[in-house]
C-alpha cells in the first residue's frame, strides 16, 4: 500500500490547499462560534427559577390613578380569562389562588426577646408550574408544616436592610431554608398555628408561594363565605409568538411581571441570530466542499491513466480511492483541531463580559460545541470519500 501511495500521491497547489483550508476553516469556526456563543448566553436570558417549570408569564391588569378611588377591582372575568386562553400563543392559563384570612408569621425565641412577626399574605398556583421535591411541595391537614417559596429579594431586605439596621445576623439561603417560621392563621372564629419551612426562593416572582391544596384547604375552613376573583393569572407561552403577545398585551391593557416578554423576545431573538451565524458557517463550509471536490476531481482526471492502470492489474476501487480519502480526512481534521481551538480562544474573550452582566453565571461547557465540530468533521468526511470513491469507480468503467 505504501507503493501505491507513492504512485498516486499528487499534492493540489499549494495556492488551492491553503485557499480550501481557508475556507473550511472559516466556515466551521462560525458554526461552532454561534453554537457556543448561544450556549453560554441562553441559559443566563432564561434564567429559570429551579422550581419552574416551561415558559410562563405573569400577567395583570394596569392600575390607574384614580381607578381604585372609583371602586375598580382589577380582576379577570371569566370572559376575559376565556379570552386568553384561546389566544394562539397561549398553550394554557391558570389562575392565582390568593388567601382570603389573616396570617402572621414570626421568628426567633420569644423567652429571650429576639423574636419578629409580620402580617403576610399566601398565593398559589397549580403544582403543574412547581418542579420541587413532591416530598416538600406536599400539604396534609393534618401535618402542621407548610412549605413555602418565596422573593430573594425578600432575603435580601432582611439581610441588608433590617438585619444590618438592628444588628442581626445575616442568613444565607441555606440557614433561611433550615429555619422554621410560626405561621398564626385566622378567620371564622377560628385561629391555629402551624410551622412554616423555606424550600425554595424565586427572582420572578413577587409573592409567597405555597402549595395550592393548603390555600385550597385554608381558605375554605378560614374563609368560608369568601370567593376570591383572580387578579393575576399565570399562562405558558409560544416563545415564538412574542410579537403577537406583545401586541394582545398592549391592546387589553395588561402588564407582565420582570419584564419576561421582553427577556423571551431576547431569548428568541439570539435563537434566530445563532440560526443566521449558523447558516452563513454552513454556505461557508459547502462552498469550501465543492471547491475541494473540484479540485480533487481536476487531479483524478490528472491520474485518469494511472487508475485505469492500476485497476486493470487487480487494485480495487476502495484501494485506489483511499490516498484520496485520506488527504481530505487529514485537512478537515486540521480544520477541526484550529477551528476549536480558534472557537475557545473567542469564548474566553466574551466569557468575561457575560460575568459581568450576568454575575451568577454558571459556564455550561463546551460539549455541545465540540460535538457539533465532530459532527460537521464526520459528514464533510463522508461526503468526500463517497464522491472520490464514485469518480474513481467512473474512471473505471469509462472507456473513452
Amino acid at each position: 500500500m505504501n507503493l501505491l501511495n507513492k504512485l498516486l500521491h499528487k499534492q493540489i497547489a499549494p495556492i488551492q490547499t491553503v485557499g480550501l483550508f481557508l475556507a473550511n476553516l472559516l466556515g466551521t469556526t462560525v458554526i461552532l462560534s454561534g453554537i457556543q456563543f448561544y450556549c453560554d448566553v441562553a441559559p443566563s436570558l432564561s434564567s429559570k427559577e429551579n422550581f419552574m417549570k416551561e415558559e410562563y408569564l405573569i400577567i395583570s391588569k394596569h392600575i390607574e390613578p384614580s381607578g381604585s378611588a372609583f371602586g375598580k377591582t382589577y380582576t379577570f372575568s371569566p370572559e376575559e380569562i376565556q379570552e386568553i386562553r384561546e389566544q394562539p400563543f397561549v398553550r394554557k392559563a391558570d389562575l392565582f389562588q390568593s388567601s382570603l384570612f389573616s396570617i402572621s408569621a414570626g421568628l426567633g425565641m420569644k423567652s429571650t426577646g429576639l423574636y419578629f412577626s409580620t402580617e403576610m399574605f399566601f398565593e398559589a398556583v397549580p403544582d403543574q408550574y412547581i418542579d420541587v421535591d413532591s416530598d416538600k411541595w406536599y400539604f396534609n391537614p393534618d401535618n402542621t408544616e407548610i412549605p413555602i417559596i418565596i422573593p430573594r429579594n425578600y432575603l435580601n431586605l432582611y439581610n441588608f436592610g433590617f438585619a444590618q439596621s438592628q444588628g442581626l445576623p445575616k442568613l444565607s439561603e441555606e440557614m433561611a431554608t433550615a429555619l422554621q417560621l410560626e405561621i398564626q392563621l385566622q378567620g371564622a372564629g377560628i385561629s391555629e398555628t402551624k410551622t412554616g419551612r423555606v424550600v425554595g426562593f424565586s427572582n420572578r416572582l413577587n409573592t409567597i408561594l405555597v402549595p395550592e391544596t393548603f390555600l385550597t384547604w385554608a381558605n375554605h375552613r378560614f374563609a368560608p363565605e369568601k370567593t376570591a376573583e383572580p387578579a393575576r393569572l399565570i399562562i405558558e407561552t409560544e416563545p415564538t409568538d412574542n410579537t403577537a403577545l406583545t401586541k394582545f398585551l398592549q391592546t387589553k391593557g395588561y402588564e407582565t411581571e420582570n419584564g419576561k416578554a421582553d427577556q423571551g423576545k431576547t431569548v428568541y431573538f439570539l435563537k434566530l441570530i445563532t440560526i443566521i451565524v449558523a447558516s452563513i458557517g454552513t454556505i461557508i463550509c459547502l462552498l469550501s466542499l465543492f471547491l475541494l471536490l473540484l479540485s480533487l476531481s481536476l487531479l483524478l482526471q490528472e491520474d485518469r491513466f494511472k487508475i485505469k492502470t492500476l485497476l486493470l492489474i487487480g487494485y480495487n476501487v476502495k484501494q485506489i480511492a483511499r490516498p484520496y480519502q485520506q488527504t481530505t480526512v487529514t485537512l478537515n481534521s486540521i480544520v477541526l483541531v484550529v477551528a476549536i481551538s480558534l472557537t475557545l480562544l473567542l469564548r474566553n474573550f466574551y466569557l468575561k463580559e457575560i460575568k459581568i452582566l450576568f454575575p451568577q453565571w454558571n459556564s455550561e461547557g463546551v460539549g455541545m460545541m465540540i460535538i457539533a465540530g465532530l459532527g460537521i468533521w464526520f459528514i464533510l468526511s463522508l461526503l468526500n470519500a463517497i464522491t472520490i470513491h464514485h469518480k474513481v469507480q467512473k474512471i473505471g468503467v469509462d472507456k473513452s
